[in-house]
């Protein structure tokens, strides 16, 4: 956090906070979104484990019922206003280097792995292509640069 002075407005103090909650996005000084990113990424893996204890094998909710619930609930949930927060994943055809958000979308990719292991059942040594393609989600890149578009 930048060294800011404190705001005086009619005798009234306002002192600097690392992030401000806003329209339920939390801003930061710098605008980075680092306080945010990490909020997102705690609501999605709360929603996730909340919604794993419904799909037991046993007693759980059917499959199709599981990845409904994952893309109407918890999806909208974590990418609430994905397109200020996240820059899309690109490379140059230059170079295969790639750039933007890509810390982020393996955080959530995570995110989403959980989930469809916990649909699927699978052992968590399961690529995560492989429990996409069973579950029919998107991959996380692939969902967030529809999310933005």
């Amino acid at each position: 956090m930048r060294n800011c002075p404190p705001l005086i407005i009619q005798n009234t103090t306002i002192h600097p906070t690392e992030h401000h909650h806003f329209l339920s996005l939390l801003v930061d000084q710098e605008l980075s979104w680092k306080f945010h990113t990490g909020h997102a990424i705690a609501k999605g893996n709360e929603y996730v484990l909340q919604l794993r204890r419904l799909s037991r094998l046993v007693n759980g909710i059917l499959v199709k019922q599981m990845c409904q619930l994952y893309l109407t609930v918890a999806v909208p949930k974590f990418t609430y206003r994905v397109n200020l927060w996240f820059r899309l994943v690109y490379s140059n055809n230059l170079s295969m280097e790639q750039r933007g958000s890509k810390g982020i979308a393996k955080r959530l990719a995570t995110v989403q792995q959980i989930t469809a292991l916990s649909i699927t059942g699978a052992m968590r040594m399961t690529a995560t292509d492989v429990l996409n393609n069973h579950t029919n989600l998107l991959p996380v890149l692939l969902l967030l640069q529809k999310i933005c578009h």
